[in-house]
């Protein structure tokens, strides 16, 4: 069973596995212009780090479809004989605990964006959890992203304002 914080971190490994499959010599034109394509759409470190809780609805659903794109990537790249050993490996790798079709929009239930977050990749988290994360990745304001948490889970969240207006 995949863990919430697995679960975050092979996200946050796919932006350079993505990369790694579009600089690879052997990558097919196809794969590597839906790979381009998933990097533009793809969410930033950040947006990970903070589990989407900066995002508005509507950024949610564009980056959570990316997620999906870049599962069928992942799959498609370990694959591809015409990648390298390492990348195919580092795509199945990261595809271990990456988020599945199954679990997004192809659940057999409808989850609403926050909701997935919230099951997917909060589940585990914890204030001080969050606050690691977040100092591993340069984030200041820490006790900000912290209530944002409080305040999703309580069901309370307001439009989110970015942690960097704040900082």
């Amino acid at each position: 069973m995949t863990m919430p914080s697995e679960r975050r971190r092979a996200l946050r490994w796919t932006w350079a596995v993505l990369q790694d499959i579009s600089n690879d010599a052997g990558v097919p034109a196809a794969l590597g212009a839906d790979v381009a394509a998933a990097l533009a759409a793809f969410p930033n470190d950040r947006a990970v780090a903070t589990c989407f809780l900066e995002e508005d609805d509507e950024r949610l659903q564009r980056h959570l479809a990316a997620i999906e794109v870049a599962q069928e990537i992942l799959n498609r790249a370990r694959r591809c004989p015409d990648l390298t050993q390492q990348t195919r490996a580092a795509a199945v790798a990261t595809d271990r605990h990456f988020p599945q079709n199954w679990e997004m929009s192809k659940a057999p239930w409808p989850m609403p964006p926050r909701d997935w977050v919230e099951f997917y990749l909060l589940q585990d988290m914890d204030a001080e959890a969050m606050r690691r994360e977040l100092l591993e990745r340069g984030i200041a304001d820490k006790d900000l992203a912290c209530e944002r948490l409080a305040r999703f889970r309580s069901g309370h969240a307001q439009p989110m304002i970015l942690l960097a207006q704040r900082a």
